[in-house]
């Protein structure tokens, strides 16, 4: 009766030692989970990071590890004065040129950063990977919910004291959505406000998916997005108007 347990035992030593060595091979880099599901190395200790992507410099601020920016994309310096009031270093980190498509891969890996925020690039993804670096693409499922969740992930992408701050961020994110939401639920949908959300090109919208249209409904709102006709989207009764991202003055909402 022993011996029949024998094969299983030699299995399961072989799985541990495989396991093992596995762990081995990688010991200074750890798995986390981007906000699509896909997963991705990064690891166990960063000390120097990379923002090419547009708002990562900021969320990194956020999480206390701007001293940790060794570069970021050329477009943090001068697009934003308001930026270069809030953010300490971010007139004197190096900017590198055409972060967006096509950065000098060989200049980003003379500053040696331990992880890279990069725009939802495939392309220069890889690139990087390839050179060696550990890259965190934006994600996104078209949710409002991911202004908290892409925070999250860049939290447990440079660890140690960030992911303490990202749940902070994440519970008051979701007491005021959850305030709004309970205030407005009452509200007729006869007497909620149309919002039109533009990018910088001012007739051109963002976010028009089903998630990005149920959360506006949630908060108390009609939408107008891209999908909709341009001639609507200049003659309905503007209430408000949310000029999305960041433009050279700051985001802001006017009456119309």
């Amino acid at each position: 009766m022993k011996r029949k347990w024998i094969p299983s035992l030699l299995v399961l030593l072989a799985l541990c030692i495989q396991g093992t060595a596995l762990c081995a091979e990688n010991p200074n880099h750890r798995t986390i989970v981007n906000v699509d599901g896909t997963e991705i190395t990064v690891p166990v200790e960063v000390r120097k990071i990379g923002c090419l992507f547009g708002p990562s410099y900021e969320k990194v601020v956020l999480l206390d590890a701007e001293d940790k920016i060794v570069f970021d994309g050329d477009f943090h310096i001068y697009s934003w004065p308001w930026s270069n009031v809030v953010y300490r270093r971010v007139d004197t980190v190096p900017g590198i040129p055409n972060a967006h498509s096509e950065p000098n891969i060989e200049d980003l890996m003379n500053y040696e950063p331990d992880l890279v925020f990069n725009f939802p690039n495939p392309i220069t993804t890889e690139t990087m990977r390839a050179a060696g670096m550990s890259v965190v693409p934006h994600a996104s499922t078209g949710s409002y919910d991911d202004v908290a969740r892409i925070l999250t992930v860049y939290a447990e992408a440079i660890g140690g004291g960030a992911p303490d701050l990202a749940k902070k961020y994440a519970d008051y994110f979701y007491s005021l959505t959850d305030l709004i939401a309970k205030r407005v639920e009452s509200v007729p949908e006869a007497d909620r406000p149309t919002v039109y959300f533009a990018n910088q090109k001012i007739l051109t919208c963002s976010n028009t998916t089903d998630m990005i249209r149920r959360d506006y409904r949630r908060f108390g709102h009609h939408w107008k997005g891209a999908a909709d006709p341009l001639e609507s989207r200049l003659h309905f009764r503007r209430s408000c108007r949310l000029l999305g991202k960041r433009h050279r003055r700051g985001s802001h909402c006017r009456n119309a």
